[in-house]
């Protein structure tokens, strides 16, 4: 039975260039679904197979299945080829090379990344970015000096990508280095935010002096994912000094991709020292984004403003729970509420806003004293998905925010219920593992 099956499987090579795709589909099938496939193919199998694909003039959808079919042969050399040939021919490209290495397994991903072909090298560090696989940590370090540009470059991204903080070192030394090619260097920069370590901030805010725009730009993106409290207050720095200008634009982008936990902290140093109206009100109001407590006094006075009124209304009605969009008097209903609010802690707020609207929940104060914890987070997170009023649901995000000191994502009057049920997912995650931490 095994010699009748190889018999075919040489049967189907040999005619493989001449048959219809009706053929092809029933030959593919049968080598694929023979129980004793293992058994029946062979390392000669499968260089007569690449033989064979190599001479169509365009890999179709069956010639990749057979390209997978040959990399699953035994050996250590075809399946290598298979990888190259799924790479650079006519019909291959990125998702040839992962039906290839789905066949192969995690294990031929990590051993590809010490391939003598750089196309293979380049793949391999592609899939192991896919499948964040962080055994590959040690030859992505070491794939950082690789001869080959595009390889190189790769192995920045990936390090930056998994977060791979042993990589730190060796992204500053290759930063500093004269002879790192300018592209090089600034993809290097922006994975050294991502990866940290106590050199990343310096190496940052040095790079901001560079007289490359293209250089600074990279810094300040590095600086975006940088989870520093520096890099929060240099950024806000920037937005101020550039305001009006591109590069004030680009600050206060990468500002907000930190998360209000480090950015409302910057932003109430910041807003103090500025002096031009426009500039202030504009930090006030991004501020606001996140729901700050003790910003509220400010967004008042810009509600008093009939430029700024727009905005401003929205963000006191998520910072606080007031339903100003059906008072008759927005100033006079926030005044008052200030007056008698101003206080007690955002969590109050919240308790009053839920009571006020009828909403049954099982939150209680003794979820937020002292000894509280975090024993309210699923509540919390419970009730920012499933809550109707949007200005409810923002401020929900608020108190989980200062409850666990972690931001998961931003959430506002527009996010759908499935995003806020994927940043809920990741508090609820955060819950556990500082349980199992603790043993508690």
């Amino acid at each position: 039975e095994v010699e009748r099956g190889r018999r075919f499987v040489d049967r189907v090579v040999r005619g493989w260039q001449g048959w219809s795709d009706a053929l092809r589909a029933r030959a593919i099938g049968a080598v694929i679904e023979d129980p004793r496939r293992k058994e029946l193919l062979t390392e000669a199998h499968g260089v007569a197979m690449l033989a064979a694909l190599r001479d169509v003039p365009e890999l179709g959808p069956f010639d990749l299945q057979l390209l997978e079919v040959a990399a699953s042969v035994p050996g250590d050399s075809v399946w290598r080829e298979c990888v190259e040939l799924a790479i650079t021919a006519d019909g291959g490209g990125r998702e040839a090379v992962q039906g290839v290495f789905q066949v192969l397994g995690p294990d031929a991903v990590i051993s590809a990344l010490g391939d003598a072909r750089p196309l293979v090298r380049r793949a391999a560090v592609d899939e192991v970015v896919s499948a964040r696989d962080l055994r590959a940590a040690p030859q992505l370090i070491q794939m950082l000096g690789d001869g080959e540009f595009e390889v190189q470059r790769a192995a920045v991204f990936a390090v930056g990508h998994l977060a791979i903080t042993t990589a730190s070192r060796p992204l500053v030394d290759l930063i500093v280095a004269e002879e790192t090619d300018a592209q090089l260097r600034r993809e290097a920069l922006r994975a050294l935010g991502k990866v940290g370590g106590p050199l990343a901030f310096g190496v940052l805010q040095k790079a901001m002096q560079a007289p490359s725009r293209a250089d600074k730009e990279a810094a300040m993106r590095g600086l975006g994912e940088l989870r520093d409290p520096r890099a929060a207050q240099l950024l806000a720095e920037f937005v101020v000094v550039g305001y009006g200008k591109p590069f004030g634009e680009l600050a206060k982008f990468n500002l907000q991709r930190l998360g209000g936990v480090l950015v409302a902290p910057a932003l109430h140093k910041q807003i103090p020292l500025v002096q031009d109206e426009r500039v202030r009100a504009d930090l006030v109001l991004l501020l606001g984004l996140y729901q700050d407590r003790d910003n509220v006094p400010e967004l008042m006075d810009l509600l008093r403003q009939t430029r700024y009124a727009g905005e401003a209304a929205p963000r006191l009605e998520s910072a606080t729970g007031v339903d100003l969009t059906n008072a008759p008097d927005r100033i006079t209903a926030i005044e008052a509420w200030w007056r008698e609010h101003k206080e007690e802690a955002q969590w109050q707020w919240l308790l009053e806003a839920l009571g006020a609207a009828g909403v049954p929940h099982k939150l209680a104060p003794a979820d937020f004293g002292a000894g509280g914890g975090l024993t309210g987070v699923e509540e919390l997170c419970r009730l920012m998905v499933e809550l109707e009023t949007p200005r409810l649901w923002v401020l929900t995000a608020a108190v989980l925010r200062g409850v666990t000191g972690k931001d998961y994502g931003g959430v506002t009057m527009q996010t759908p219920p499935d995003i806020r049920e994927g940043i809920a997912g990741r508090y609820r995650a955060f819950v556990d593992a500082e349980r199992a931490a603790g043993g508690r």
